[in-house]
Order: C-alpha cells, then sequence, then structure tokens
C-alpha cells in the first residue's frame, strides 16, 4: 500500500505512533505527513493555553516525523457544549466566554506557526439531561494537521535505532501539571493547585524558532528517531520509545527540577530525539540554544531505568 508509517508502530504493532506518513501516489517519493493536537482537559483552567498546546502538538508531530516545515496546514474541530445562556445553561455566558478565549488561542498559534487553517467542523450542542441532571462534555478542540514531505524515505518514527545511540530532550520543562494525566491520578487528584503549577504555557515565537532549528538538523541527517513529549510527559514519551522498539533507555534526569515535574509535566514545545554519537556534538552546537539538554543512551535490555542526582527514580 501506501503506508510508510501507520497508527500503530513497534516491533509488535501496539503503539501509537508520533504521526502517520504515507506516498502520494506508487512509485513517487512525496508523501503528506499526518498527526493531531487534543487536551480536553485543559479547558477546566483556560480554554486558550488549551488551543495553543493543540496547535503546537498538532505541529510538532507532524514535524518530528519529517515534514516541511513551509507545508502544513490545520483543521480546527469544536466540540462544546451549549454556549448559549438560558434557562436550561444558565452557565453559558461563562462557556461562550470560553469559546472566544479557545478561538483567540487558535489564532494566535496558527498566525505564529503561519499553519493555515483550511476546513473544520463545530458541534455546539453536547449536553444531555439524564434524570433531570445536566451533563455536558469538557469544552474540545482537536487540531488534525497535514504537513508535505519530499521523501517519504527520509521519515522519522519514535523507535530508537541502535543501541549506544545518544538520547536528548529539546526544550525547557516547567512545573506544568494542572490539567495533566498525573494531575488526574489518585495520587495527582490529591494534590492542590500550588502543588500542580499551570496548565502548559506555550511561548510560541521560541517554539517556532526551536522547530525551525530542530527542521534544519533533521534534514540534514543528525536524527534517528523523534518523538512529542505530550500527554503523560516524558515519562510516557520514554515508556512509548521503550515498548516500541524493544531496547531500553537510561535516563539521567536535569536536577534542578524535582522528579515528578520532570516526569510529567506536560510542558509544550518539548521533542525527544536521538542521534548517533558521531552526530552529537554538532546537535549540541545546533540546538544548544534552543534547550538541547542530554537525556542519555540507548541500551540493550529492554527497560526503562531513570535516575536523578544519583538516586534511582524509575526502573521498569
Amino acid at each position: 500500500g501506501l503506508s510508510v508509517i501507520k497508527p500503530l508502530i513497534g516491533r509488535r504493532g501496539d503503539v501509537a505512533s508520533t504521526a502517520t506518513v504515507m506516498r502520494v501516489r506508487h512509485g513517487r517519493d512525496e508523501g503528506v505527513i499526518l498527526g493531531e493536537g487534543i487536551h480536553p482537559w485543559y479547558s477546566d483552567i483556560d480554554t486558550d493555553a488549551m488551543a495553543r498546546a493543540c496547535v503546537d502538538e498538532g505541529v510538532r508531530r507532524v514535524l518530528c516525523a519529517g515534514a516541511r516545515i513551509d507545508r502544513i496546514a490545520a483543521l480546527d474541530n469544536f466540540c462544546w457544549p451549549d454556549p448559549i445562556a438560558s434557562e436550561r445553561t444558565p452557565d453559558g455566558h461563562h462557556k461562550l466566554a470560553q469559546l472566544v478565549r479557545c478561538c483567540q488561542g487558535l489564532h494566535a498559534a496558527c498566525v505564529a506557526y503561519g499553519v493555515p487553517l483550511i476546513s473544520g467542523k463545530d458541534s455546539m450542542k453536547n449536553d444531555a439531561f439524564l434524570g433531570g441532571i445536566k451533563i455536558s462534555i469538557p469544552p474540545t478542540l482537536l487540531v488534525s494537521v497535514i504537513g508535505q514531505t519530499r521523501d517519504v524515505a527520509r521519515s522519522l518514527d519514535l523507535e530508537p535505532r541502535a543501541v549506544g545511540d545518544r538520547l536528548y530532550l529539546l526544550g525547557p520543562t516547567a512545573r506544568e501539571l494542572a490539567g495533566s494525566e498525573f494531575s488526574r491520578t489518585r495520587v495527582g487528584a490529591g494534590l492542590g493547585p500550588e502543588s500542580l503549577g499551570t496548565v502548559p504555557q506555550t511561548d510560541l515565537a521560541l517554539c517556532w524558532a526551536r522547530y525551525r532549528a530542530f527542521a534544519d538538523q533533521r534534514d540534514a541527517g543528525r536524527l534517528r528517531s523523534a518523538h512529542v513529549c505530550g500527554r503523560g510527559g516524558l515519562a510516557l514519551a520514554l515508556a512509548h520509545m521503550v515498548l516500541a522498539s524493544e531496547r531500553g533507555l537510561e535516563i539521567d534526569l536535569d536536577g534542578s527540577l524535582d522528579a515528578v515535574s520532570a516526569l510529567f509535566s506536560e510542558s509544550t514545545g518539548r521533542i525527544v530525539l536521538s542521534c548517533r554519537e558521531d552526530d552529537a556534538a554538532a546537535l549540541e552546537d545546533a540546538l544548544g540554544p534552543h534547550g538541547l539538554r542530554a537525556l542519555g543512551r540507548v541500551v540493550a535490555p529492554p527497560r526503562l531505568t531513570v535516575t536523578r542526582a544519583g538516586a534511582s527514580v524509575l526502573d521498569l
């Protein structure tokens, strides 16, 4: 078929890919790359931040897989509770304000990244009355992103390629656990807002400059794999890489952050990437100014081991 990177990848075909890649035609090298961003739990806190995070993740996904930085477009899909104030919807003004803020964030991100919205869909009455109780979905935006690539053979996925390869995290991590997967766990749900920090904030100008530098290194052939840090944070991204490749990762966390933030914060604009030892110095020179820091190495035993300040944090 035309598929190059399918939705499920890995040795066993059971790990969700960063993005999907397909040829446009048999016998041609050109391809299209599809990715998405969706973060409904952020909307409980700030729908503007939610929209920026959705655009950012969708764009980051297709760039990780190999999309040209100047050939990206998106579609916006709104799925919203009734935003019109009425007797049945006494909080309609608030839900409408959330919709306005979401649109503002969507506009800001698309303009900053030069990504046109070429289509979309809106569903604005997602409410039900069950037993006299009104149930509404969380205000949700799905951003679907499409990119072009000149050569599908140069596409990247999330699987580390070889034992001994160096692993890096591109982009800074902050204590941004509000609305995160961690915050919804039994442990995280017991923490107050002051402990969780903020919902992820996306500095669009800094992220776009980072992505341009990343794309230059990707196109120069210095990267072996690339994966987004999104829902679930660094911990889930690393777990995906181990499960897909059935190779291990030895990770040493930045000691300036507590372990929970380093592993589970969902700060936007971050990419986990790997490279050959021979390419490490050039990669550090090029991406160091954009927040690149060493994470560790790829090893043979299929385990994820994480240390921080010399102490073991995870061994899975």
